[in-house]
């Protein structure tokens, strides 16, 4: 066993999973080996680990813009100098004899190998994606198969046109050439990791990648009989996960109630965000976005926060907003307060007291002359890649008029609120989003007739008339802890209107995103839907603090009765 062993491990941003995966790969008791790992562009903690990491036989390669998985596989493989080029996974574990399996199913002559991969190192849920492969076969993963070098420049590597499927194309190819050999005994474990869900535009690119993925398989005979390219998606991601997974959701929720009903919320938004895309898919055609003229290098961005009366959340944000790596950055205060307040040098303060909420951001919007504009609040704090995490997904997609991102809720005491948006969010809070100034021009700014809510929807809804609006979930603000301020009968009069007026003026966006009018969105969502999740979600803290919970439970109560007086009163 002296043959040259190359691993090749493509990464991008899961720093949080490298030094597992180093661990077990320092471990392989496989002599002749060298491990590349590929950073596709990464702008978290990963350079920096690579970089004390890397030594003899450890090598890491950096990719100046993302290419994808596929790409950095070639640039791997390409780069080694073993004889078999193994590939795993940055979220994967393999154990220490993995590499000596894949080099014994080798050695008669086989063109690759394959080994067993199971989930370990976590609970497997519904809502979990982990890999399982028990007996030898397609889907060819790379998270533990290997393949001869000579046999990877013969089909002349990954096609890095595909997102997905990529890999399983190369071993069905890889497999006219020779035998892919079965080795049970290389074993990899796939830790179960929290499910990522999918978009609308991101449903619609799995259709056209499935579509492709089964042309080319009937071209290759692995699928003689191939089903109509138009019932993919009901076949694939309808009949198929309610036949596979039925049973699952129902035991899981049976034994874990709590931790199912958290899961809901997004299940339900991708399952409309499935159905949205199916209309999309079966109307016909997609009409081409505009694409708008290329952002200039390395653009300025205008940074607009809102503050009233808040010295020390401001404090915070302003620190947080001069750590940013983007250097072409220039950052506008509006005080909503009544007092002054005071900014380092260089931060530009509008005055805007007493205004509303959407008048105050427009001011905002007035002064910020960059040509992206983006867009936090003073209880926020963006992480230091922030806005280079936002430019880089505006520049990425010039079709986007705008771009959200992730943000965190922070940890708080019992019955504090913070914001959270793990997924694409269709009230776009201006706590995390940035727009191309232009598309804000042409939009004409911020409605303000909005009261105290909305206001940051509305702007995206008629963003949205001239084009999409994406979601860069690298681009994380975490949204501190906050006192929650109870809901009086005439806070509940302003946010009835500020529903009612969003239905009235933006109609069509009103019924894909809230629903099919502005009172029964008030009644599931304000009245049933809002008290329910809030007490679900702070539930766990129950224990730490009893007679808080109870008093949470209580206004909330008393706040819907508020707002149930204010419905059946007609205001």
């Amino acid at each position: 066993m002296t043959t040259r062993v190359s691993v090749v491990v493509p990464t991008r941003n899961r720093a949080r999973f490298l030094p597992p995966l180093l661990e077990a790969l320092a471990g392989q008791e496989y002599p002749a080996l060298e491990v590349i790992v590929v950073d596709d562009a990464s702008t978290d903690e990963t350079p920096r680990i690579l970089a004390s990491w890397q030594g003899e036989g450890r090598i890491a390669l950096r990719l100046d813009r993302p290419g994808g998985s596929y790409a950095a596989r070639n640039a791997g493989w390409r780069a080694a100098r073993g004889d078999i080029i193994a590939f795993t996974d940055d979220d994967c574990l393999p154990i220490r004899v993995w590499i000596s399996g894949l080099v014994r199913a080798l050695g008669g002559g086989a063109a690759g190998a394959q080994g067993m991969t199971l989930p370990g190192g976590g609970d497997v849920t519904p809502f979990t994606h982990q890999i399982e492969q028990r007996r030898p076969g397609p889907p060819y993963r790379t998270c533990n198969i290997a393949y001869r070098r000579e046999v990877l420049e013969l089909v002349g590597g990954f096609d890095e046109s595909f997102r997905w499927y990529g890999d399983n194309i190369l071993g069905l190819r890889v497999r006219q050439l020779g035998e892919i050999a079965w080795a049970p005994a290389a074993l990899v474990r796939h830790p179960p990791r929290p499910r990522e869900w999918r978009d609308r535009e991101a449903w619609l690119a799995r259709f056209d990648a499935d579509a492709r993925h089964r042309a080319i398989l009937h071209d290759l005979g692995a699928e003689p009989v191939s089903a109509p390219r138009g019932l993919l998606p009901i076949l694939l991601w309808v009949l198929r996960p309610l036949t596979r997974q039925s049973l699952f959701h129902l035991q899981y929720l049976m034994r874990h109630p709590d931790a199912y009903v958290h899961q809901v919320g997004p299940m339900l938004a991708e399952k409309r965000a499935l159905a949205s895309a199916m209309r999309v898919y079966y109307r016909g055609p997609r009409q081409e976005s505009t694409v708008q003229p290329p952002l200039p290098e390395d653009p300025a961005v205008s940074v607009v926060v809102i503050t009233r009366d808040r010295p020390r959340y401001l404090e915070t944000v302003l620190a947080a907003l001069e750590r940013q790596t983007w250097p072409r950055r220039s950052v506008v205060v509006v005080n909503n307060g009544d007092g002054p307040i005071s900014v380092p040098p260089g931060v530009e303060v509008v005055e805007a007291p007493g205004l509303r909420l959407s008048e105050a951001r427009q001011r905002g919007l007035e002064v910020a002359s960059a040509p992206i504009v983006a867009f936090t609040d003073d209880d926020c704090l963006p992480a230091a890649d922030w806005l280079e995490r936002l430019e880089a997904a505006l520049r990425a997609n010039p079709a986007l008029r705008g771009v959200q991102g992730r943000t965190v809720s922070g940890a708080g005491p019992l019955g504090t609120h913070a914001v959270s948006v793990e997924r694409p969010n269709h009230l776009y809070q201006t706590c995390n989003m940035a727009y191309r100034r232009e598309a804000l021009l042409r939009a004409g700014g911020f409605d303000t007739a909005f009261d105290g809510w909305f206001e940051d929807t509305a702007l995206a809804a008629r963003v949205l008339e001239d084009g999409p609006i994406g979601f860069a979930p690298d681009a994380v603000v975490t949204h501190e802890a906050v006192p929650r301020h109870s809901f009086d009968p005439a806070t509940w009069e302003r946010i009835v209107a500020d529903e009612r007026r969003l239905a009235a003026r933006y109609p069509g966006f009103y019924r894909r995103t809230r629903g099919p009018s502005a009172t029964l969105t008030v009644v599931g969502r304000w009245l049933l839907g809002s008290p329910v999740k809030t007490a679900i979600i702070q539930r766990p803290r129950t224990l730490a603090d009893v007679p808080a919970y109870v008093r949470l439970i209580r206004d909330l109560l008393g706040e819907r009765r508020d707002l149930l007086r204010v419905l059946l009163e007609g205001k």
